[in-house]
């Protein structure tokens, strides 16, 4: 394992996780500054997952195709330029965009990186590589609220996107530098693995959805009313938030037991009547 690479896609991931939820505690001043509605919020947030969840799936394809290295930086340049971009806004119609291009950069990044680190480990080490990754991806997930609304409140609506984009370009020059080209060879996919996980992966998608689901639930609709409704500042907003997920990330490792729990439960003999 080259902890040199694990270190600089940690640095990557944790860059972009602080992006995509530094906005959530800003999102009620441009609700207010346009004077729009909770659609208008809902809609600025999807449109990031419009564009990332069908992109999960070609970049993936393509870093088989052409090399991990590629899509990685240039899935962090996008999301730097989508950072910078902010600062220009005019209409909700331009923070939709936005946000769309940043789901492009998050669609070209995560696949690529996540294999990437299965390249460049052992099977005996992969484990603490992902956890290592995971950390800061959750670090980045918990942080942006508060960064986000501490810098609103003191440096303007703009400043958290500057830092965000600048963090990230930093973090796409040096994956050109330290990360290694990787291509693997293409199989057709199958659905196989689907088949074979049944309760375990009905599970976890179900966990997924119940925790990343209800936060962005939270995100898009509490960070208005707090700020319109309830005159709380950004910078509370984004601590309210940040400890929101704080707790969602520390909670990774029991759902993580707990699935190890499922699967030993699904591969009794009588368990194989009720599998999904």
């Amino acid at each position: 394992m080259r902890h040199r690479d694990i270190l600089s896609l940690s640095y990557s991931v944790f860059c972009c996780q602080l992006s995509v939820t530094i906005i959530a505690p800003i999102i009620g001043l441009w609700i207010e500054k346009y004077n729009e509605s909770f659609l208008t919020a809902g809609a600025i947030f999807s449109s990031f997952m419009v564009t990332t969840i069908p992109l999960q799936f070609v970049g993936g394809i393509l870093s088989d195709r052409v090399g991990r290295k590629m899509l990685i930086v240039l899935g962090l340049a996008v999301y730097s330029l989508s950072s910078l971009l902010f600062v220009i806004e005019r209409s909700p119609l331009d923070l939709m965009f936005f946000r769309a291009l940043q789901g492009i950069g998050a669609g070209l990044f995560f696949p690529s990186a996540t294999a990437y680190i299965t390249d460049v480990t052992e099977p005996s080490k992969r484990g603490e590589a992902m956890s290592i990754y995971n950390a800061c991806l959750g670090a980045g997930l918990a942080l942006g609220p508060l960064i986000g609304g501490g810098l609103a409140s003191f440096l303007g609506v703009h400043s958290p996107f500057i830092l965000a984009g600048i963090l990230i370009a930093f973090a796409s020059i040096l994956s050109m530098l330290m990360l290694r080209h990787t291509i693997v060879k293409q199989e057709k996919f199958k659905f196989t693995v689907v088949r074979e996980c049944g309760t375990s992966l009905f599970i976890a998608c179900l966990s997924a959805f119940l925790g990343l689901g209800v936060a962005g639930i939270m995100e898009s609709v509490f960070s208005p009313h707090a700020i319109l409704g309830l005159g709380i500042s950004e910078f509370n907003v984004g601590l309210a938030l940040t400890a929101m997920f704080i707790a969602y990330s520390l909670l990774q490792p029991q759902l993580k037991e707990f699935m190890k729990k499922v699967e030993r439960t699904r591969q009794l003999p009588w368990a194989s009547r009720y599998a999904l």
